[in-house]
């Protein structure tokens, strides 16, 4: 064998360059259970088949994410609607919201000083 016919490992070769830059976004999964039987001397690590309590408890926890980050969602637009009502209203009734709040002041307090009184 001459050195011509010796293959390079030159870096600036087009088929080692290509190679070099392909980048792996996500780890490749491979199911070996259809894979024919290798050659003698050689292992196939075969994969096993996941539970059904694992695809279970895999599928609820990805509802209860899903759900949990719906709920937080939705508790935020809903305190941001009512914080936007509620300076609306104060900005356009404000004599009856002074009124509604010393309203349930009064109230609170004759409901405090009764239990007070009962509780003794």
């Amino acid at each position: 064998m001459s050195a011509a016919e010796i293959p390079s490992l030159d870096p600036n070769q087009s088929a080692v360059r290509d190679v070099a830059s392909v980048r792996i976004t996500q780890p490749d999964q491979v199911d070996l259970r259809d894979v024919p039987a290798a050659e003698p001397g050689l292992s196939v690590v075969r994969a096993r088949p996941r539970s059904r309590a694992v695809e279970c408890a895999q599928s609820a926890g990805y509802w209860l994410g899903r759900t949990q980050s719906g709920i937080r969602r939705n508790a935020r637009a809903a305190v941001a609607r009512a914080r936007a009502e509620a300076l609306r209203i104060k900005t356009q009734r404000p004599l009856q919201v002074l009124a509604i709040s010393a309203g349930a002041a009064f109230a609170l307090g004759m409901i405090v000083r009764f239990w007070r009184c009962h509780s003794s």
